[in-house]
């Protein structure tokens, strides 16, 4: 039997318990009875608003909107999220106000009520703003040296105040329903890793946020997507991607996981078995499992779900739930699933038995 990396005993809202344990070997185990999980990125973008509004979830029209898609993922079984969060608010909501943890707290109290399993996902994104402030610094005539260390002080200012924030708006909610913590994202795979930054930079950017995680959050266990496969010849997402960043970050995080984009499980299966092997994984979390081509995520299926499985997932979460952007989303602009949810959540529990693999 594996050691347990994290156990909790949650209280949900209907007076019922429920005892979570993660194991060593990455599986869940829900009130005795361990299985593999399905779950979704469920992304807060919201259809109902203005443009220049997308992000505002917090108002009450896109929390009614988003509590439609919660009760039919729970009507389904389908436990696990992954809320994704960034510091887009300043000109809708006062920063650091009273509003704004209220926001936070109604919207991780909708979680709880309907309840998720919920990885809270901290990104800003630390990358996009390190390459924006490198461009800045080069273009201005400033050196790739000293701007090494003057722009990991900027990244870190413009993001400790934000991340402590929210961390101490769930921290002092106890919400045990949060079940792990992402700490960035894909920092292995970007166009500019290894002109911008390099894995020195990522161990001391993630020994901080990793600290504020284990802080905020204690007996919560880490983890970080990487991405498995890069894309050859690919500006953004190239191949190979970057195996030194991805080793320093496999060894700080206490759960290992992997983003897979490919259009067939076959394709997906050859990429497993061949980089997998190469960073010595066998059980992993697949926090991104997405089709390639185009990004279409309405394309993705049971089988791809299934061929995550087979390759050593315990966690395999469909990405990826963008509300405004029509492939990008598992749901209707009404809140409704769309075919290819229904399809995968009725193949749920066959999907997370331990051993029956369709």
């Amino acid at each position: 039997m594996a050691d347990l990396l994290a156990q909790r005993t949650i209280t949900w809202q209907d007076a019922t318990t429920e005892t979570v344990v993660i194991g060593d070997d990455y599986f869940f185990t829900l009130d005795g009875i361990k299985k593999k999980l399905i779950g979704l990125d469920f992304t807060l973008y919201c259809p109902t608003v203005a443009e220049a509004h997308q992000w505002c979830w917090h108002e009450a029209t896109n929390m009614t909107y988003f509590e439609t898609q919660l009760a039919y993922l729970q009507s389904m079984g389908i436990r696990l999220i992954r809320p994704q969060v960034f510091d887009t608010w300043p000109d809708y909501l006062e920063v650091g106000s009273a509003t704004e943890e209220a926001a936070y707290v109604a919207l991780y109290d909708l979680f709880e009520k309907y309840k998720m399993l919920v990885i809270p996902s901290f990104f800003y994104s630390w990358k996009s703003i390190w390459d924006a402030q490198f461009n800045a610094q080069m273009i201005n005539g400033g050196g790739a040296v000293g701007y090494l260390i003057w722009a990991f002080g900027v990244v870190q200012e413009l993001l400790s105040t934000f991340i402590e924030r929210v961390m101490g708006y769930l921290s002092d909610q106890n919400y045990n329903n949060i079940v792990a913590i992402n700490c960035e994202n894909e920092l292995d795979n970007y166009k500019d890793v290894g002109d911008s930054y390099h894995e020195d930079d990522v161990a001391v950017y993630m020994t901080w946020l990793i600290a504020l995680a284990h802080t905020y959050f204690p007996g919560v266990p880490t983890t970080h997507n990487l991405s498995l496969n890069g894309i050859p010849g690919d500006a953004w997402y190239p191949a190979p991607s970057h195996p030194a960043i991805k080793a320093v970050i496999r060894g700080m995080v206490d759960i290992p996981a992997y983003d897979m984009y490919r259009n067939t499980p076959a394709l997906m299966k050859a990429d497993f078995d061949t980089y997998f092997p190469q960073y010595g994984v066998t059980n992993w979390w697949g926090q991104e499992i997405g089709y390639e081509a185009n990004n279409n995520q309405n394309l993705i299926t049971v089988q791809h779900l299934d061929q995550a499985f087979k390759s050593g997932a315990t966690v395999a979460m469909f990405f990826r739930n963008i509300d405004i952007t029509g492939n990008l989303s598992f749901f209707n602009t009404d809140g409704t699933p769309k075919d290819n949810l229904k399809l995968i959540a009725a193949y749920r529990q066959s999907l997370e038995k331990i051993g029956n693999l369709i």
